[in-house]
Order: structure tokens, then C-alpha cells, then sequence
């Protein structure tokens, strides 16, 4: 269940120190006042009155759901607090429209009201973060506006309130900064309520902490990068725990009964997350079930009453949500409970009273999620026929007031049953609808659902695949629908890996072409089986199914080959032996549906990303011989378009010293500086019409900047040090004084001209290479490719020799000047390479590859 507006305090703020002052007069200092002095301070305290029962009223609307109805009273209560001049009262019943706003889910909009409380410029609501220093910054800002405020109470409100919406809005780092500043003023005062339901706060941002690094945990290959994030998860949860367990002695019932709440259902997710096959954190599963049942048993007799109206529906709501996941182990609800499905008729029973208790409110949210809570647990029952008819008025419900982030999890729902049910048209129209419904969070999704942006693995990416296996799953597969969903899938984990708003991509099949198509290979895995989906030159579709594991022990391998350092020494017969049945496997198949000549783009599922598929072999001659290859690792791509000669104009910056960025912290280990950089740039120059260049200390992260914001150079040429990775943080290019992680290029790039007649028609980052290890290092080449806004990237996937590169780089950018399309020249490029006897070992030609358009 998502991170509702119930747990929060409600402020009953808004009363004004000036009325304060004007109570304390006694009748005898009043009559002492001149007869227009006391008229207008008569005035005055009746406007206060007003103010004060706007707020008592603002808050009584909002514990009955009537959010919309709350935020204009409490904008009434703003404007007689304006008119009087009373900014505490101004201040206080801002921080009570913020609730309303939360409630609404309007989070940005109610982190922008919360700043003008605390006095901040709003550049912290915004919701992609530009680099990594966000965080510092904000917690610098805070201190200096906090410096001698004497409006402590209302700064305590306005930063609490701000710390949750941080959280919602996936800034859990600036969310801790003003939590915690929120309690060192509370501790100062000594107010233990305020403290209290301060750290309710604090163990649900280290909760988000948890959720965020175990999302990353879960999509990242890289080794090094995964035994931190493990660390980083564990201590998340330990953290969370410990709070958790400190507020459930508090006194307050309701604080107590909410923390364990929160403590049962991140107990439930680690322990779904450690049972996992081959999961690492197994072994600390250890006393879960215990910890588990100690927090279990006060809940199964709290009294819910002890809540407010909406707060008691969603307390309750989200017990059963834990005690549907509890049933769902065997061995779990055995343990804590003596019968066989009471956890689910318990639930069943929270869950009446919920709907019972919102049918009585205006709030739909609210009956949206009991009606549907209800449907998911006589699913459960094995009872479909009860559990339809509550799914579908949800959904209604839902879409009624149009609450997509609740919809797509009806439709899920649904779609599950109508499976379990035969009705298989009904199931493939549900998840259709539930994936344009993601999409339309996608739009949103930093500034909307925090829990869906740190959840991706668990939550979103399942949705995609159970749809695809499903269109598949007919004797008349809807190939045009599958591979449409899968390329969405893989933007959809494109810009969750960036985490930015939508990407500005075109669909492969969109794209308009005027001549010479390419064929599109698309290779899918979907559990046991992967999929390879082929659309002709004449758009035709055809496809063919493999066996996944047999595939994967050859692409494993042959990665294990392609990543040790001493490959260049690995005699070419063994690379053969792999990459000829992985030919056999994929392409033979497919091999009457492919033109004799021209370009193929391939689309490659995140198993098959850090593949370099011009190494494929058929037993005579490498593909590259015969195809130029293009890679769409988003599956999607900016239009393309050919590079003219005229529009051949360079920014080429390269290190060929050690530099100081070699000791950045995230900078890729034993790093050793590159002579031959220097003929490189000088071999890129002589083959462009116009070209700027960057060498060692002028290519500093600031000067690449200046130059970009100068002159709109549709060539960017980067040789020098990076490493892509599936982690962001790991995905860097090292410029002289600093290492730049890939959404910082999205920081230095953002100024150029989204036009067609200055967009950057090619970046090309030599030198680079893929983490080891990583067997999804690829993402990060994507990664990189769509902050820069780059029609093509070419990038290496190992570090390659220094003078090979030079040349096949100098051959490519001939290539280009003589009229031949990037797939092309590149091809030509690996060709002159491979046809070298000095550089035909795999090791020289093959890590290039082309992601985006061929043209």
C-alpha cells in the first residue's frame, strides 16, 4: 500500500501569535484604549475567531476525506492571516494547506507551499536532481535560514511536513536533512509529541532509504557495486527496524499502532526479498519469524478506533495488505497462526469495517482501496466469483477520480483472475490498460510515487513480461503488440535507471523509412523461454523460441571471456565456440527472414545487452562481414537521421595524462594514462570539416561546458577514461578535474537547443569501458546516449588497445566525410581492423558498437 497522507501529523496550526497578544489584554487595559483603537481591535480578535474556526474546520474535513474542501478552507483562513498581517498565522495555515495538498497527492505543489514556511528558494521540489551535490546544498540553505527564526513552532510543522513530502516526491536524502533538523529543534524545546511522531517520519524515510537501495541492489550486475548495496540494504533495514521498535513503546497509542504497522510490512518484504533462490540475504533471514510475531501480536488486538476517520480506514487496510502476504507462506502462517487461513479471514474482517467505515466518507480513494483489497483476498480464497465484482468497482472508483497509480494495481489484479478464470481477451485488455496506466505515471513518476520509482523490479517491470508471455501464449501470437510492450518495458527501465522524467524516444515501429529498412531482431527472455521476434525489411513479423538456459550458459561464458584482462591472449578458437552456437541459436533460425546485405538493429533484453553482436559467427565469416549492426538498448530511438557532410563539426576532448579526476572515488579502478589519446583526437580532426578540441587540462568539466553553450556541435568525440555500469552512480566519464557520473551529463548537455538543426547527431566515447563483472554494464551505454540527447552513440564495451582504436577511429570519421552511413562506417572501420594481421584477434574490433540510429 502506498505511503498515504494519514501518517501524517495533522498541525493545528494557523492561530497566530498576534491573537495571542490580543487575548492577553485584560477588559480593564482594553477600556483604557481609545474608542477607535477598540473597535478595531474588536475587529481584529473577530477576524482571528474566524481564522481559527476555518483551521478547526480544515481539519475536521480532511479526517472525513474531503480534501478539496479542506485546502479552500484553509486558503480562506491564509487570506484574513494576510489581511491582519499576522505572518505566523500565514505561515501555520500554509503548512495546513500542504496536508490537504499531500492528500490530493499533489506533492510538488505542496512542497513549493511548505518553502515559502521555511523561506527557500523551490529548486528543491523540482524532480529530477542535476548532480549529486543536491543534498549538500539543501542542508547548507537550511542552516542559513534557520540561523536565529524564532518561529520555532511553526519551522518544526513546516519542516516535518517538508521531510514527508521530500519522501514522496524520491529525495529521501533532503527528506532525513529536514527531519532531523526538525528534531534537534524539538529536542531543544523538549517536545516529546512533536518527537515523536518526528521519528515516525525518520523510520519511514530510512524505510524509503531501504526500498531505494534494494531496488538498485536487484538491477545491478556490477560486482563491486552489488556487495556495496547489499551493505547498504542491511544497514537501511537495521536502521528502519530500530526506530521502529523505539516508537512502538512510545505512550501514544496511535504513533505506537502506526510504527508497527510500517515494521510488519518491511519485515514482510525482506523476508519476500531474502527467500528468493540464490538471494545473499538468505542468511540474515535468522529471526524474522519471531521478530515478525512480536510485532503481529499487539496488532491483533489494537484498537483502530484510536485513529481518526480516514487514518483508521488505511491503518486497517494495511494490515490486511500483511496478513494477505502472510497467508501466502505456508510455513509463515503456520507459524503464526493455529488455523488454515485465518490471516486471510482476518484480513477479510479489517477489511469490511474499512469499507464500511469509507462508504460513510466522501473520500473515493479510500473506498477504492477497500473495495479492491477486499477483491485480492476472496481471490485468495480461491473464490473469484466474490472477488470480481469488488476488483472491477474498484477500478471504477479509482478511475472515477482518476487515481492511475490505484488503477494499474486493480487492473493487475483483474488480469490475474480473468487469467485464473479462462477469460483470456479480458486478461490482455486488463494489462493493457494497467501498462497505460504506468505510463501515465512515467510522465510523473519522480514527482508522484516514490514507492513505484524504488520499487521497479518488484512492481512495475512483472506487469510488462506477464503481458508479453500472454500475447504469445495463442495459437495466433500478437507479435506487432508484443514487441510494442517490450520496447516499452525497456524505456520504462531506461528512465527508472536515470531516474528522470519521460524520455523523448520514437518507436521502432514509427519510424518512417524512405529507403533500404533495416531488419529488426528483437530478442526477449520471459522466464524458461527466449523469444527471437524478427521484422523484415518488408515489415513482415516471424518468430522463434529458444530455450533460455542453454543461450545463457553461452552468452555467460563467452562475457567471462570478453572481460578478462588477458583476452587479448585467448586463442580465437575458443571465442568461436561460443559466439558459433550462439549464431546457431539465434540467427540460423531466423536467417531466411534477413536481407543478404544492408543493417541490422537489434533490440536485446537486459541479459543479452553486453552482448557485442557483430562477434557472432556462422562457421565461414564474423556477421559484421556481411551486416552492419545497430544496437537500440531503450528499444526505442531518437528519429534517424543521416549525418551530412557539412554538419561534420567536432568537439573532441581527451586525457592522455593522468589527471587528478583518476582518484575521483567513483572513478573505475587502476587507471593508467593513454598516449596514443593524441593521435587519436589529431586522426578525428583531419577527417571532420571543422573541429574544437579539449586536451588534458583544457578538458575540465566546466570548459566542456562553455564550449557546448557556444557553438551546437552535432559531433561530440570523448577519448578518455569511463566505465558504464547498471549502476548510475558507477556510470562515469572522466574529465580532467573531475569524474562525471551520467546524470551529470544531462547537467552539462541541458542548455543545446532541442532542434533538428542543432540536435547532436553523434557522441562517441572511446576508451570507455564496461564495469567488470557487470553482465548489464550496457544500460549504462544507453544511459549515457539518452541524457546526452544523442541520435547515435558509439562506445567500447572493454578497454581496448590505444592504437587500434586510433586507427579504426580515424577510418570510421573517413568513412562518414566520404557519404557512408554510421553503421557503415563503423563496419568498414572493424573490417580494416579484423582484415590487419596485427589486429584481427576479436579483442580489437569487436567491443565497438553503434546504439541508436544507423543513418
Amino acid at each position: 500500500m502506498s505511503k498515504s497522507w494519514y501518517w501524517w501529523k495533522h498541525f493545528l496550526l494557523g492561530i497566530g501569535l498576534s491573537l495571542l497578544l490580543f487575548l492577553g489584554h485584560s477588559e480593564t487595559s482594553q477600556a483604557r484604549l481609545p474608542v477607535f483603537l477598540a473597535k478595531a481591535t474588536q475587529t481584529n480578535i473577530q477576524q482571528h475567531h474566524k481564522a481559527r474556526s476555518l483551521t478547526q474546520a480544515g481539519h475536521k474535513q480532511l479526517d472525513r476525506g474531503q480534501t478539496s474542501h479542506a485546502l479552500q478552507t484553509w486558503q480562506s483562513a491564509t487570506k484574513i492571516y494576510q489581511q491582519l498581517g499576522d505572518r505566523v498565522g500565514v505561515k501555520g495555515s500554509l503548512v495546513n494547506q500542504s496536508l490537504a495538498l499531500q492528500a490530493e497527492g499533489l506533492y510538488p505543489r505542496a512542497c513549493k507551499t511548505l518553502l515559502q514556511v521555511i523561506e527557500l528558494e523551490e529548486w528543491i521540489c523540482e524532480p529530477v536532481e542535476v548532480d549529486n551535490s543536491t543534498s549538500k546544498k539543501f542542508g547548507e540553505s537550511l542552516d542559513q535560514v534557520l540561523e536565529g527564526r524564532s518561529d520555532t513552532t511553526v519551522l518544526v510543522a513546516g519542516l516535518h511536513s517538508l521531510g514527508d513530502v521530500l519522501r514522496l516526491l524520491g529525495k529521501p536524502d533532503e527528506s532525513e536533512i529536514a527531519l532531523q533538523k526538525a528534531l534537534s529543534i524539538t529536542k531543544r524545546q523538549n517536545a516529546k509529541r512533536d518527537f515523536n511522531d518526528l521519528l515516525l517520519s525518520l523510520a519511514n524515510t530510512q524505510t524509503t532509504f531501504y526500498r531505494r537501495s534494494l531496488d538498485r541492489y536487484q538491477l545491478t550486475e556490477e560486482p563491486l557495486a552489488k556487495d556495496r548495496l547489499q551493505k547498504q540494504v542491511q544497514e537501511n533495514i537495521s536502521k528502519a527496524l530500530a526506530l521502529y521498535r523505539q516508537i512502538a513503546n512510545f505512550e501514544r497509542a496511535s504513533t505506537a499502532t502506526q510504527a508497527r504497522l510500517n515494521q510488519l510490512s518491511l519485515l514482510l518484504n525482506f523476508r519476500e526479498t531474502a527467500s528468493e533462490a540464490n538471494s545473499a540475504f538468505k542468511p540474515l533471514l535468522g529471526n524474522n519469524k519471531s521478530q515478525i510475531q512480536q510485532v503481529i501480536e499487539p496488532l491483533l488486538t489494537a484498537q483502530f478506533a484510536q485513529f481518526s476517520a480516514i487514518p483508521s480506514i488505511y491503518a486497517q487496510l494495511n494490515f490486511a495488505e500483511s496478513l494477505i502476504k502472510i497467508d501466502r507462506e505456508r510455513e509463515l502462517s503456520q507459524f503464526l497462526f493455529l488455523a488454515e487461513k485465518q490471516p486471510l479471514l482476518t484480513a477479510l474482517s479489517l477489511a469490511q469495517k474499512s469499507l464500511q467505515a469509507a462508504e460513510k466518507l466522501p473520500d473515493i480513494r479510500a473506498q477504492s482501496f477497500a473495495l479492491g483489497t477486499l477483491g485480492k483476498i476472496y481471490f485468495q480464497l480461491e473464490r473469484p466469483e466474490r472477488a470480481k465484482p469488488f476488483l472491477e468497482t474498484a477500478l471504477g472508483k479509482a478511475q472515477s477520480i482518476r487515481a492511475w497509480d490505484i488503477a494499474y494495481r486493480w487492473q493487475q489484479e483483474l488480469a490475474r483472475l480473468y487469467q485464473a478464470t479462462g477469460e483470456l481477451d479480458k486478461a490482455r485488455k486488463a494489462y493493457a490498460a494497467a501498462i497505460n496506466n504506468l505510463d501515465l505515471l512515467r510522465d510523473n513518476l519522480l514527482s508522484i510515487n516514490s514507492e513505484l520509482q524504488f520499487s521497479f523490479k518488484e512492481k512495475v517491470e512483472p506487469i510488462y513480461r506477464q503481458y508479453i508471455k500472454l500475447l504469445l501464449a495463442t495459437p495466433h501470437p500478437d507479435l506487432e503488440r508484443a514487441i510494442q510492450i517490450n520496447e516499452r518495458l525497456q524505456v520504462a527501465e531506461l528512465e527508472n535507471f536515470l531516474g528522470c522524467g519521460k524520455l523523448d524516444l520514437v518507436s521502432l515501429d514509427k519510424i518512417q523509412f524512405s529507403k533500404n529498412p533495416p531488419a529488426i531482431v528483437h530478442v526477449i527472455q520471459l522466464g524458461e523461454n527466449v523469444e527471437v521476434i524478427v521484422r523484415s525489411p518488408d515489415r513482415s513479423l516471424h518468430r522463434y523460441t529458444q530455450n533460455a538456459s542453454s543461450i545463457r550458459s553461452y552468452v555467460d561464458n563467452l562475457l567471462l571471456n570478453l572481460q578478462e584482462p588477458k583476452f587479448v591472449y585467448t586463442d580465437e578458437r575458443e571465442i568461436l565456440t561460443y559466439t558459433q552456437k550462439l549464431y546457431k541459436l539465434l540467427i540460423t533460425p531466423i536467417k531466411s527472414y534477413l536481407p543478404q546485405a544492408g543493417t541490422l538493429v537489434f533490440v536485446l533484453d537486459s541479459p543479452f545487452q553486453n552482448l557485442p553482436m557483430s562477434l557472432l559467427h556462422d562457421g565461414q565469416n564474423y556477421l559484421v562481414k556481411q551486416y552492419g549492426i545497430s544496437v537500440a538498448l531503450g528499444s526505442q530511438l531518437r528519429q534517424p537521421q543521416a549525418l551530412q557532410k557539412e554538419r561534420l563539426k567536432a568537439l573532441i576532448a581527451g586525457l592522455s595524462e593522468k589527471s587528478p579526476s583518476f582518484a575521483a572515488p567513483n572513478a573505475p579502478p587502476n587507471l593508467t594514462p593513454l598516449p596514443e589519446v593524441a593521435e587519436e583526437v589529431a586522426d578525428v580532426k583531419a577527417n571532420t570539416t571543422a573541429a574544437v578540441e579539449l586536451l588534458n587540462e583544457q578538458f575540465t568539466s566546466d570548459r566542456f561546458r562553455k564550449q557546448i553553450d557556444i557553438t551546437d556541435f552535432p559531433v561530440i568525440h570523448l577519448t578518455t577514461h569511463g566505465q558504464f555500469s547498471s549502476d548510475p552512480q558507477q556510470t562515469v566519464i572522466l574529465a580532467w578535474d573531475r569524474a562525471l557520473d551520467v546524470r551529470e551529463l544531462n547537467g552539462l548537455l541541458r542548455n543545446r537547443a532541442p532542434s533538428e538543426s542543432t540536435s547532436l547527431e553523434l557522441l562517441v566515447l572511446s576508451a570507455c569501458q564496461t564495469a567488470k563483472g557487470d553482465k548489464r554494464s550496457a544500460l549504462g551505454i544507453a544511459g549515457v546516449a539518452a541524457q546526452a540527447g544523442a541520435r547515435s552513440t558509439i562506445a567500447t564495451l572493454w578497454l581496448v588497445d590505444a592504437t587500434s582504436t586510433a586507427q579504426l577511429m580515424g577510418e570510421f570519421y573517413s568513412g562518414l566525410k566520404n557519404g557512408l552511413d554510421k553503421a557503415e562506417a563503423l563496419r568498414q572501420a572493424q573490417l580494416t581492423l579484423l582484415s590487419n594481421p596485427k589486429f584481427q584477434h576479436p579483442y580489437y574490433w569487436s567491443s565497438f558498437i553503434l546504439v541508436g540510429s544507423w543513418l
